[in-house]
């Protein structure tokens, strides 16, 4: 009896002391003392030398990791390389007076990483692994550590902080671990360190250098060719050394046993799509398969030295997509991504990087930015007529929109004279006009309406002619929010189209229409523009699909740009910083028009080639809201197969062999769904190189002579 309620009172006991807070609890001693260690940092240098590798004539990097350094620490150690612009005869073979970046990650010069054994043997290798680093820095690494410590040493910043990087005379300098290798990146199931010391012969790293045109935005000087250099390398492996008497026990394992170390690796595929209708197979003859990520870039951008190459990603209006592997499907029903579906996809993403409703984690990744499929239909509150845009919006800020036309930059229609309000204002001579023009005086600009016209104020039909005077205008199209507090949401570098529930009349684009031209040819996006005084495009191509008719061709080639999808079509707009707006017109003589001002805090905005956005008559005002509108440049596919993703010290992926292999299954859209212009994401084109890159559990194992094998 006395032992049962003594056992009783243990248990008691122990159930307490379950539930008291860590912070409560006391034990005799401090923490755990660990074994006998120190540690050391050693720089190991390339074989070929430092400095002068070049994609051009010495493209590939080889460090040998000796067992002298003993046990390495692969998450501390890390390459440290300067980067920068090649010379050629103490002349950059870069144009720097124009845009020199390297892409979105300091690692994006390494087209193929490997490692090889003392023997020879491949232990690990990764095709592609600029792509693969700039994919999942883009999709796993959340804000605070891209614009800082990312930012800093991972050459994870925005354009201009890249751009600047390759201004420094000198290069910039970058310290980089090596994240997606499972052997040296030091994560794995539980940082295990590297056992160099114990094996016969060195690991070998080797790095092959990417072309300048993939990893770099670049412009080639004179006759040069583009290219980059990397100097100053160095591997600053960290390094532990333990007592004689731990050694001895490892020793013991390794002569009777071996030694096995888990880790995970990517296997890289490379395909293009043939059709709409996708099945594709992905043969790997792997035990256990973790997960499987792709990726679509567009002809144009792939290995293109105009564009982040590694960076930039299409969606190709993607409409439905599944994984089959062994007859299982992932997920179970396809996921269709029309109609908001893109949404679930990007949960379905989430659960491949066990990201999903974790609040600690962020990305890059976001709404503004992974997108696909254009809407059934026409976003709530927009005009209803035929020829409405249907992209789905993710912002909306409502207010007035004020626009001017051509007449703002003619200096005919300025005068110092006094303003008249209401009817007709004689024109100055010329010798007025230039005087006027010389002094910045006062525009004079009158706008005229027929009977039967809309008030744009009120949309009554009018009764009579109207005639008003503008003494205030803007020189582009601006925006007023409502709220003044909601200047901040208008995001600047977001496409942009007009949203309004009635239509402004005339302001369809005519036929024959004069478009914006540069004084230089093909140099779309200069600042120098010598036509504004006679252009006459509508707003149309700002809340239509389309414009009601084709740009006129010209020197800089505008038909390239006549379309919502490229970042920079001239069927989009984009917002600039907020300043004040003064907008007004006079009474008219008939008084069927108020004298109307406008006026406050405003957004300017430009067209996706950075030219101001005139209306077609001398002025214009009516009631609205900006839709923000998002790209599909960070779209990618992700898909688990782990069955308890949760614990990753666990073999829980599933098998994919020669046998068992795993099939993708897409349908992209067709048909007009799929072409033109309207559309707000690029249609998928035969030549567009799709990349695929699996995710596979892996084993090192250190044989008891020493050497060193891999599962891969």
């Amino acid at each position: 009896m006395y032992g049962m309620v003594n056992n009783a009172r243990n248990h008691l006991y122990s159930s307490i002391m379950s539930i008291v807070p860590a912070n409560s609890r006391f034990q005799s001693g401090g923490k755990p003392v660990a074994i006998s260690s120190s540690r050391r940092s050693v720089k190991v240098m390339p074989e070929g030398g430092t400095s002068g590798y070049t994609p051009d004539t010495n493209g590939t990097i080889r460090i040998e990791l000796a067992p002298s350094l003993g046990f390495l620490d692969p998450h501390n150690s890390y390459l440290s390389f300067r980067i920068s612009p090649r010379k050629n005869n103490s002349v950059s073979t870069v144009d720097l007076t124009k845009e020199c970046r390297m892409d979105t990650n300091s690692m994006a010069w390494c087209k193929t990483f490997t490692i090889y054994s003392s023997t020879g043997a491949t232990i690990e290798q990764i095709q592609d692994y600029n792509l693969l680093t700039c994919l999942m820095h883009k999709t796993t690494s959340p804000q605070d550590y891209r614009t800082s410590i990312g930012q800093m040493v991972d050459n994870s910043g925005d354009r201009a902080v890249r751009n600047a990087a390759m201004a420094t005379p000198g290069g910039k300098v970058y310290n980089s671990g090596f994240d997606m290798s499972g052997i040296l990146n030091g994560g794995g199931d539980d940082g295990r360190l590297i056992p160099l010391g114990f094996m016969q012969g060195p690991l070998t790293l080797e790095l092959t250098l990417a072309d300048f045109k993939e990893c770099f935005v670049g412009t080639a000087k004179g006759s040069n060719t583009a290219s980059y250099q990397i100097d100053n390398i160095e591997y600053h492996a960290q390094c532990l050394s333990f007592s004689p008497e731990y050694n001895a026990k490892f020793s013991q394992q390794l002569r009777e046993r071996g030694i096995d170390m888990s880790f995970s690796t990517y296997k890289t595929h490379n395909t293009v799509l043939s059709s709409n209708t996708v099945d594709m197979s992905i043969s790997q003859n792997s035990a256990s398969v973790k997960g499987v990520y792709h990726v679509l870039r567009s002809k144009n951008i792939y290995n293109s030295a105009k564009y982040d190459s590694l960076s930039t990603y299409k969606s190709g209006n993607l409409q439905t997509v599944q994984w089959d592997m062994g007859s299982k499907l992932f997920p179970e029903y396809p996921l269709k991504l029309n109609n908001d579906g893109v949404v679930n996809l990007y949960s379905h993403n989430l659960t491949s990087f066990n990201m999903f409703r974790n609040h600690a984690l962020g990305s890059s990744v976001d709404d503004t930015n992974f997108w696909t499929s254009e809407a059934a239909n026409v976003s709530n509150g927009n005009s209803s007529g035929v020829g409405a845009f249907k992209a789905t919006p993710v912002r909306r800020v409502y207010g007035t929109w004020v626009a001017n036309g051509k007449e703002i930059y003619d200096k005919t229609k300025y005068k110092s004279s006094t303003i008249v309000v209401g009817g007709e204002v004689a024109g100055p001579t010329k010798a007025e006009a230039q005087a006027a023009f010389n002094a910045l005086t006062l525009p004079v600009i009158a706008m005229t309406l027929a009977a039967d016209k809309k008030n744009p104020l009120t949309n009554d039909v009018l009764a009579a002619n109207n005639t008003v005077q503008f003494t205030h205008t803007v020189p582009t199209l601006t925006f007023v929010p409502d709220n003044a507090r909601d200047i901040g949401l208008i995001q600047t570098g977001m496409r942009c189209k007009i949203g309004c529930a009635v239509i402004p009349e005339d302001e369809a684009t005519a036929n024959g229409n004069i478009d914006i031209k540069s004084s230089r040819a093909l140099d779309v996006g200069t600042a120098d523009y010598t036509n504004l005084e006679l252009t006459n495009l509508g707003l149309d191509r700002f809340y239509h699909a389309t414009p009601g008719n084709i740009y006129t061709a010209d020197a800089n080639s505008v038909l390239l740009k006549n379309n919502n999808y490229e970042l920079d079509g001239k069927n989009v707009m984009y917002p600039g910083s907020p300043c004040h707006v003064a907008w007004a017109h006079t009474a008219s003589a008939e008084g069927e028009m108020l004298a109307r001002q406008v006026a406050g805090i405003g957004v300017p905005f430009v067209d996706g080639s950075n030219r101001p956005i005139l209306c077609k008559r001398a002025g214009t005002a009516f009631k609205g809201f900006v839709e923000i509108l998002p790209e599909d440049s960070s779209f990618f596919l992700g898909c688990n197969f782990e069955t308890h993703p949760e614990s990753s010290s666990l073999v829980s992926g599933s098998d994919l062999t020669n046998a068992t292999p795993l099939h993708l299954r897409m349908e992209y859209a067709t048909g007009s769904d799929a072409e033109g212009g309207s559309n707000f994401f690029q249609h998928r084109d035969g030549n567009d190189p799709f990349t695929s890159f699996v995710h596979i559990d892996a084993v090192l194992r250190l044989q008891q002579d020493g050497t060193v094998v891999s599962s891969v």
